[in-house]
């Protein structure tokens, strides 16, 4: 089969790319194909995961002679995961690691994960590094809609659509994780990293809404930065701090437990036993946490913007993005409706099952010709 090198972030897991990265690995792996990772350095301890099954290469811009590495590798084909935050400094570089690859006639594929953010947040910066990177791609993929007009209006000439991939997850016993933070009754919860563009204010507000006493769950930590990428994370911290606030004020019929990261398993459990999930975001490209609520099969209520509509289809309550009390509305309709949870995990598991990792891999280094 065929020898894929992977650039992207790797591991500690809690990075929702490197995640993805490992997910996709596991695909190609399965079909009979070697995966090589080249990832940036961390500074973070973690198990590699898939170790022994990946070779994992840390690599840093400014050492890293691209030509070298791939007369070494010799690649049938590179596909890069590609997000400014995740990559780094490493970031700056692709666009000289795809000339290469292009003058050796090797295979590469691009798949554009924060292209809205990129060019929104780095501005002239951001569009610079996206025109040269437009130079060199010759397979450009995005997965909703709304990343691909982005890519078109910096210059590239041709994107495909691929869905981002999920799969459904098993189910876990969610007792003894659930007892372990205090939730014993029946609860809702939002998850992420905190970012402002995600509205988690919309959701603690909404339970104060909600009108009668309610157990709730908000999870997600500041993204951890590096280097001139800090001067972002502190808009984040500053934006923690607001909800920190928000939460002190809720009246005392609303009990919130306030966490940061989750391991993988115990949010698996929490997702999978939740009476409603909500995703309040205002603006969003394609979405891990999305993705995820599909793999495990949750009730949803999200805000109706592209990216999530485009992710979710039929499977989530839309309300108005922002909206406090419409979002209250909808999560009480799920709270007190089996019927409306039972239907709304169904159509997530449909979803999760037919956009696919499996599906996602074979299409990254399957090109339409």
């Amino acid at each position: 089969m065929s020898r894929i090198v992977v650039v992207t972030p790797w591991a500690p897991p809690s990075d929702g790319i490197a995640r993805y990265s490992a997910n996709l690995a596991r695909e190609w792996l399965a079909a009979g194909h070697e995966v090589i990772v080249w990832a940036p350095p961390t500074s973070q301890s973690g198990d590699e995961e898939l170790s022994g099954e990946v070779s994992v290469r840390r690599v840093l811009s400014r050492r890293t002679t691209w030509t070298t590495m791939l007369d070494e590798t010799r690649p049938d084909h590179v596909v890069v995961q590609f997000a400014v935050p995740a990559l780094r400094l490493a970031a700056l570089s692709i666009p000289a690691l795809l000339r290469a690859a292009n003058d050796r006639r090797i295979p590469t594929t691009v798949a554009y994960h924060e292209a809205s953010r990129d060019v929104g947040r780095l501005k002239v910066v951001g569009r610079w590094l996206y025109r040269r990177l437009a130079a060199e791609t010759r397979d450009a993929v995005a997965f909703v809609p709304r990343e691909a007009e982005i890519l078109y209006g910096v210059g590239f000439s041709t994107v495909r659509l691929v869905p981002h991939g999920t799969k459904e997850r098993d189910r876990l016993d969610a007792t003894a994780v659930r007892e372990s933070y205090g939730l014993s009754e029946p609860f809702v919860m939002s998850f992420g990293y905190i970012h402002p563009h995600k509205s988690f204010e919309t959701f603690i507000d909404a339970l104060g809404l909600v009108g009668e006493p309610i157990t709730a769950l908000l999870a997600g930590s500041v993204r951890q930065r590096h280097g001139l990428f800090r001067l972002l994370g502190r808009v984040d911290e500053k934006y923690g701090a607001m909800l920190d606030t928000r939460i002190a004020a809720l009246p005392s019929s609303v009990t919130l437990r306030r966490v940061g990261y989750l391991p993988d398993h115990e949010l698996r459990a929490l997702l999978q036993s939740a009476d409603a999930v909500a995703i309040p975001y205002r603006e969003t490209s394609q979405s891990g946490v999305a993705a995820e609520v599909l793999a495990n099969g949750c009730a949803i209520v999200a805000a109706e913007v592209p990216g999530l509509t485009d992710m979710l289809h039929d499977a989530a309550t839309y309300v108005a993005p922002g909206d406090s009390a419409e979002l209250a509305a909808a999560m009480n309709e799920l709270r007190h409706s089996s019927a409306r949870r039972d239907a709304s995990r169904e159509r997530a598991r449909w979803w999760a099952n037919d956009e696919s990792f499996a599906r996602t891999a074979a299409a990254l280094i399957t090109p339409e010709n």
